[in-house]
């Protein structure tokens, strides 16, 4: 409830001087925005409300000049102080308020369908500091998804900070560059409209960046490592003369709007792209073996990419999931945020605070080396480190398996925002609390998909089956065009998943009696205990 807590400081302390005609008007309209939404917050709601009775009966002078502002809105000394030390500043209080009342109006009234996976709720833990501004600002500018617009900005912001910063995990080094994919409908979604108030930001911010280091078009490893590489020489007689001086800023934000070409072109004989983006991800030395080697040192590569669900069902194979590609993304769930016929400029005004903040803490935190964690964050981690390792079944517990490493990843950016070279527990908690999101965005998106494109649909035709299938009857399926051996494989791994088994035999009174396979009931969120013993986080 932070931005609650915010909102309700900047609101007192725009009560305080009532004397102030502007800052009269700035509570007044960020009152008018809460009118009719319900606040569940126990300190946000009386101070609303008590506001709201002292400008009506005209005793709000009178009472900010007693002093007794808190008494009035039902807050002790105390709490009234650690509020106001808190406050959102006046420039944000309105936006703030339009945040908490698009989010209540747009919240879903009804319980989803029967069988159907919860949506992602995104834990308000995650919307903390300079991150919760710039989700404050782009929803209050548009019918965005604040999931989509905080992932875009920590990608954003982590590909613009650079490779300097750093957490070292026993010999692995994770660096700020990470890997996203917003998932929605095509148009419905706004994927795009997240990118749009983060990329006004951060080219107010970081001009440089914006205008050379962000990019479009993944189409090959080559092209990947032509964008970040080192430079070349030849030999000419006795001397090395360069050729191409290479690309002195290695920072690269790789956009994909149509991450799903991306796939397609992973699925090509010869491409390298898969390989070359691990190796981006990983430790930024990328390099292709051909006619004519290509190489880049200390890149730092990020990707932000969108795609709707079925592309990305379609697209994203088993072999994706086990080569270790799809972990190393985080998939998130986004659709529309709110209905907004009209939503207010986002001018240069509204900007220019918000790129002042980011272009400080960029410039703060970039000579940084390696970044730590705080002696209680220390102790944190030691208590989530069992349940971000443990291992989840299916397609998406195979693309949820660098948890741990997302975990580092997130909570040092989340500490580089704040300016700070070592990560606190309220980084840490910000950082679960999107991975909460991306955990149940997984399951909205793959369900209990395998990643086996048989073993599905097997276990499609099995659940419209009650009575169960035999072997024959699933080659049927395939027109027969699958090997028995290709069935049997898909068969053992929808029975090791726990998604099917097969029944007692039944027989015609002659002859061997068939084998019949039935779907198995299951939850996708049940729990597979088998958690790693050895420490320490995947690379």
């Amino acid at each position: 409830m932070m931005l609650e807590r915010r909102l309700c400081g900047g609101l007192l302390h725009l009560a305080r001087d009532p004397d102030d005609g502007e800052a009269v008007g700035v509570l007044c309209r960020a009152l008018g925005r809460l009118d009719r939404t319900p606040v569940a917050d126990p300190v946000l709601a009386p101070v609303i409300a008590g506001l709201r009775s002292l400008l009506r009966d005209g005793r709000l002078a009178q009472v900010a000049a007693m002093g007794t502002l808190h008494d009035a809105c039902g807050l002790d000394p105390r709490t009234a102080d650690a509020l106001l030390t808190a406050a959102a500043p006046r420039d944000e209080v309105v936006a703030l308020a339009d945040h908490l009342a698009t989010e209540a109006e747009h919240a879903p009234k009804t319980p989803p369908a029967a069988g159907a996976p919860a949506w992602p709720t995104l834990d308000r833990v995650a919307l903390r500091g300079l991150a919760g501004q710039v989700v404050a600002a782009g929803t209050a500018h548009g019918e965005a998804d604040s999931a989509a617009i905080l992932v875009s900005f920590l990608a954003a912001f982590g590909s613009a900070v650079g490779s300097g910063p750093h957490c070292l995990v026993g010999a692995t080094r994770h660096g700020a560059n990470l890997f996203a994919v917003l998932v929605g409908q095509s148009a419905k979604a706004r994927k795009g409209d997240s990118w749009s108030p983060v990329r006004a930001i951060m080219a107010a911010a970081e001009p440089a960046w914006a205008a050379n280091r962000v990019l479009q078009g993944l189409s090959s490893g080559e092209g990947v490592i032509a964008a970040v590489r080192d430079p070349t020489y030849a030999t000419k007689g006795d001397e090395q003369v360069m050729v191409d001086a290479g690309v002195s800023d290695k920072r690269l934000l790789a956009l994909a709007p149509e991450f799903a070409r991306i796939l397609a072109v992973m699925q090509r004989d010869g491409s390298t792209l898969s390989a070359v983006l691990r190796e981006g991800w990983d430790a930024g030395d990328l390099r292709v073996v051909t006619k004519t080697p290509t190489a880049a040192t200390d890149a730092h590569v990020s990707i932000l990419g969108h795609v709707t669900v079925d592309e990305l069902r379609r697209e994203l194979t088993s072999t994706d999931a086990a080569s270790g590609f799809a972990n190393r993304f985080l998939w998130v769930a986004v659709k529309r945020g709110r209905l907004m016929a009209d939503p207010p400029p986002f001018t240069a005004a509204a900007v220019a605070p918000l790129a002042q903040q980011v272009r400080a803490a960029i410039e703060s935190v970039r000579p940084v080396g390696t970044v730590t964690r705080d002696p209680e964050a220390s102790v944190l981690w030691r208590e989530l480190y069992p349940e971000l390792s443990r291992e989840r079944p299916g397609l998406a517990g195979a693309i949820l398996s660098r948890h741990e490493a997302q975990a580092v990843r997130l909570s040092m950016l989340y500490a580089l925002l704040d300016r700070a070279t070592r990560v606190g527990v309220a980084h840490l908690e910000a950082a679960i609390a999107v991975l909460d999101y991306v955990a149940t965005s997984a399951v909205v998106i793959f369900g209990d998909e395998l990643g086996d494109p048989v073993a599905d649909e097997i276990r499609r035709r099995l659940e419209r089956s009650p009575a169960g299938l035999t072997r024959t009857e699933i080659r049927d399926v395939f027109g027969r065009n699958l090997s028995g051996a290709r069935i049997g494989l898909a068969l053992a791994r929808l029975e090791a998943a726990g998604r099917a088994q097969p029944g007692r035999p039944v027989g015609d009174g002659g002859g061997r009696p068939a084998e019949v396979w039935r779907a198995t009931p299951y939850d996708i969120n049940d729990r597979n205990d088998q958690t790693p013993a050895n420490g320490g986080v995947r690379s």
